[in-house]
């Protein structure tokens, strides 16, 4: 056969395939919508599921810990002041070379007590030393300042910001002074007077109750920690960019600091109750998406491989006139195809309007702001388009068509020429 015969023998089997479609229009524009409604259901449902991901990975890493950490070794288990390390002389430069790092800050903590000049509240706090400049465009806490400022004047003798239920319980406000009892990295006593110069309000009543901060700086002359920092805290633009720049960046710092020991953490290690939470519910999520696929994937096939067997006698003439089974079936494949794929392309289209629309409005979800606020992030989530999410669907019908073609090809391979007694 010429290739010229094959060609025109393709083009008509695509051409019955087309006419065969709209043949039943009914029956084909149910299964058609019931493609289309499921893609755009899964579609847009995966789509708020990863835009949520992704919306408590950055508001959550963002409150505090950032994207990744250095430290050493051992602070993740003892977070004292023993377990800190030297700042390299070439780490500023090294990280200001990095274009794809926008922010990062050094911090060390410690605990002490705090309390009113007429000594009749005091409180064990969490006091963490940062560098304000970078703190406020590396940690929403800044941005959530409910009284004062956050370390606006430079000049401030001894400045500190506290949480809003902490200094609430040490009964002071902006202005006052408040005195710092602590230990130094050697065992000294660690005593200074503070004027309180803000206080910062996040929704979750464990760190407004517990946290102070102040100048690292201040908390360097303090505690006995001249060029010392426990974290050196790093944040990208997005939160995939931090695994390209880890290693070689690492890499940079280790060297400058050596002998030094030294360990990156990424943001599942700083989060890991975030990170299995997020595991846990993409399981459940995709067992229950599968699960409903499945179902509607069974229902499609169901009615496309019954309008199959009532043609039976319509595939048998076919034969009978001379076109081959392996034709036959072709033309029933690319039926199938076409059907799927008009399904598919109008859910994607409608999934893709929808989600783009919420992606710039939002969905809000109204007297759930405490609930969020305990996972770091507001009450408007954002859908957030992805490969998996588009690709998902599509993927699993077109599993289903090869599925479905094999099936065909293997009935059709069955079928006898009619004859005329059949008729």
């Amino acid at each position: 056969m010429s290739d010229r015969q094959q060609q025109f023998i393709n083009r008509s089997v695509r051409q019955l395939a087309w006419r065969n479609l709209w043949r039943h229009k009914t029956r084909s524009w149910l299964t058609l919508s019931a493609i289309a409604i499921t893609t755009l259901l899964l579609v847009f449902m995966l789509s708020f599921q990863f835009g949520t991901y992704d919306t408590m990975k950055q508001q959550n890493l963002s409150l505090m810990s950032g994207f990744a950490q250095v430290q050493n070794p051992e602070f993740a288990e003892r977070p004292n002041l023993q377990n800190g390390f030297t700042i390299g002389k070439n780490w500023t430069a090294i990280l200001d070379q990095q274009s794809q790092l926008k922010h990062y800050s050094f911090r060390a903590q410690s605990f002490a007590i705090l309390s009113n000049l007429s000594d009749s509240k005091n409180r064990a706090v969490q006091i963490i030393g940062v560098q304000p400049q970078r703190e406020k465009s590396l940690s929403s806490l800044s941005q959530n300042i409910s009284a004062g400022n956050y370390f606006t004047d430079q000049n401030q003798v001894m400045p500190i910001v506290l949480g809003k239920q902490l200094a609430d319980a040490l009964e002071l406000k902006i202005g006052d002074q408040l005195q710092l009892l602590g230990q130094d990295a050697y065992g000294s006593l660690a005593v200074e007077l503070f004027t309180l110069v803000g206080t910062f309000d996040l929704n979750i009543s464990e760190l407004n109750s517990q946290l102070a901060q102040i100048r690292l700086s201040d908390f360097q002359q303090l505690f006995a920690y001249q060029n010392k920092a426990q974290q050196l805290v790093l944040k990208t633009d997005k939160l995939e960019q931090m695994d390209k720049l880890a290693k070689p960046l690492f890499q940079k710092l280790e060297q400058d600091a050596y002998p030094q020991n030294l360990r990156w953490r990424d943001w599942k290690d700083l989060q890991p109750g975030l990170y299995q939470t997020i595991q846990m519910d993409i399981a459940s999520a995709f067992l229950w998406y599968s699960a409903l696929l499945l179902i509607v994937v069974l229902i499609v096939l169901n009615t496309l491989y019954m309008s199959i067997l009532e043609r039976h006698n319509e595939f048998a003439l076919l034969h009978a006139l001379g076109m081959h089974p392996s034709q036959i079936s072709r033309m029933l494949s690319f039926e199938m195809l076409l059907l799927i794929s008009l399904g598919l392309l109008l859910g994607w289209l409608l999934s893709v309007i929808v989600s783009a629309y919420f992606m710039q409005v939002g969905i809000t979800f109204p007297g759930m702001e405490e609930l969020f606020a305990q996972f770091g992030i507001s009450g408007t989530l954002y859908p957030q388009l992805s490969l998996m999410s588009l690709g998902f669907v599509p993927l699993v019908f077109l599993l289903s068509w090869f599925l479905m073609a094999f099936m065909v090809r293997f009935r059709i391979a069955k079928i006898k020429p009619l004859t005329s007694r059949q008729l």
